[in-house]
This record gives C-alpha cells, sequence and structure tokens, in this order.
C-alpha cells in the first residue's frame, strides 16, 4: 500500500511481508525478503506496531509505524509529507 510514496522518495521497494496487515507473514515470505535485501540495514513500514518476534527475524531493522489512511492527519498534504519524513527519518 505505501508503493504510492517510493518513487516521490527515490526509494527501493524491497518486498511486502502481507498483504493484510491482519496477517502474520509466513516464515517463507521472511525468508524470502532476507535474501533479497541488498543491503544489511532495512526499513520496515507498517501501519501498525509489527510484532517482536517479526522484528527479531528482520534484524537488523529500523520501523516506522505508519497509517495507511493518514487518519492522524488533518489533510492529504501534510499527511503525505509527514508520512514521507518519518520513512526517510527511519531509513537514517
Amino acid at each position: 500500500a505505501y508503493q504510492f510514496i517510493e518513487k516521490a522518495l527515490e526509494l527501493q521497494l524491497a518486498g511486502s511481508l502481507s498483504m493484510d496487515h491482519h496477517l502474520a507473514p509466513k516464515a517463507s515470505q521472511i525468508r524470502w525478503l532476507n535474501q533479497q535485501r541488498q543491503v544489511k540495514q532495512m526499513c520496515l513500514v507498517s501501519p501498525s506496531v509489527p510484532a517482536k518476534g517479526l522484528l527479531a527475524k528482520l534484524q537488523p531493522v529500523k520501523t516506522t509505524v505508519q497509517p495507511e489512511d493518514m487518519s492522524g492527519s488533518k489533510d492529504f498534504v501534510d499527511g503525505w509529507s509527514d508520512m514521507a519524513q518519518e520513512i526517510r527519518n527511519s531509513m537514517s
């Protein structure tokens, strides 16, 4: 769901763990993502706080929680800008 911001931020999406954030990713998905990593450090963008077990399997990883609907924002522009900055911060 975050691919809309990928080009604007010049990001390279490594992959998605789940199409539905209510479903935990399978071990095969985690293994695939770890094998596809082009750099050791990764930023995980999630609509909710990820499980500690998942984070342990993806280390080293930084996270940022970003609701897809930008529900915490007053308008689209502010929401998009805030989301972009938080993702950038997670990557540094």
